[in-house]
């Protein structure tokens, strides 16, 4: 017992101290039996002291320890105890442990998942009703409740994001107008992508529009949609100028894109490569095709032979015959 505590100072505590320090779980595994034995005591009273020694030990590491690592291994030596059947009903009751749990549980969803684990074993092995587990239930609605208020509040926030989509509207207009700016400069005869400011932009732009078409998926009504559609497709329009100057036809941008992948090429689901499309558009097109109709083919490439351009020499089939 120490000199300024009332609260007992046994093996349990100092077995308890050890074992937060392994760092390997097949050894905490092993040695937890040596814990279960020093806890249980032919005497109800001796045992119950033990089982509130050992849960105040846990209690205290969880709460003011600051290493992960220590807390990491006070929820594997509680899930030890339960998945191995060990009826320690103290402990499992206690409400100073329960209530440190809950905190933890809460802002870790590693820790959380400790606790949907335990109350999986309970209810597969038909312990609901045993009042031994009572608290460990408790502590499972709690820490379910919490998530799931947490995941509301996430929704609702979605207002403060408002300075940010402003913000990012801004920027997408502005790299819309220096990407277009770049390519207005080019020199005849060089190409978007052999151009270090133009390609910096298209970067940049393709970067933005990904945030964009997230914000979409998101915002369905409001004063923000109007800005996000016109960003989007002032950022478009902006790229494909860029891949309208790329110099590359199609079948040499299949084999640039297998070469190179700093530029973001991406393939779209009918195989054609467009290096301005996004991972994201193929869902937001399907999404957006019923509110914008007269928008249909903005996230599409189209390809005719205006766009053409002969890599030199004559065509022998003819100037309207590719090859």
């Amino acid at each position: 017992m120490g000199f300024l505590t009332e609260h007992p100072h046994t093996v349990v505590s100092d077995t308890i101290d050890s074992l937060v320090k392994t760092r390997n779980d097949n050894d905490l595994e092993i040695r937890i039996y040596d814990l279960i034995d020093e806890i249980r005591s032919r005497y109800k009273e001796e045992y119950n002291e033990n089982q509130a020694e050992a849960a105040r030990k846990l209690r205290k590491l969880l709460k003011y320890s600051d290493k992960s690592e220590v807390k990491r291994n006070c929820f594997n030596i509680l899930d030890c105890f339960i998945t191995n059947g060990i009826k320690f009903e103290v402990i499992y009751n206690d409400s100073k442990l329960l209530l440190v749990l809950k905190q933890s549980a809460t802002i870790n969803k590693n820790y959380a998942r400790f606790v949907y684990n335990w109350y999986s074993y309970i209810k597969e092995n038909g312990l609901t009703d045993s009042y031994c587990y009572i608290g460990l239930q408790d502590l499972y609605n709690s820490v379910k409740k919490s998530a799931s208020t947490s995941s509301r509040r996430t929704v609702f926030d979605v207002n403060k994001e408002i300075p940010k989509i402003k913000e990012l509207i801004a920027d997408a207009l502005s790299v819309s107008i220096a990407l277009n700016n770049a390519l207005l400069r080019l020199k005849p005869g060089v190409y978007s992508i052999d151009d270090e400011q133009s390609t910096a932009c298209f970067i940049k732009a393709r970067e933005i529009r990904r945030k964009i078409l997230k914000y979409l998926q998101i915002i369905q009504s409001g004063d923000l949609l109007g800005g996000l559609i016109h960003a989007n497709d002032e950022i478009v329009t902006s790229l494909k100028k860029y891949d309208a100057q790329s110099g590359i036809d199609e079948y040499d941008k299949n084999k640039y894109d297998n070469s190179n992948d700093d530029y973001g090429f991406d393939d779209n689901e009918d195989g054609e490569s467009s290096y301005y499309e996004t991972d994201d558009e193929s869902t937001f097109s399907r999404d957006n095709n019923n509110n914008n109709n007269n928008n249909d083919n903005v996230f599409n490439k189209q390809t005719n032979k205006s766009n053409y351009r002969s890599s030199g020499g004559s065509n022998p089939f003819g100037d309207d015959n590719m090859i």
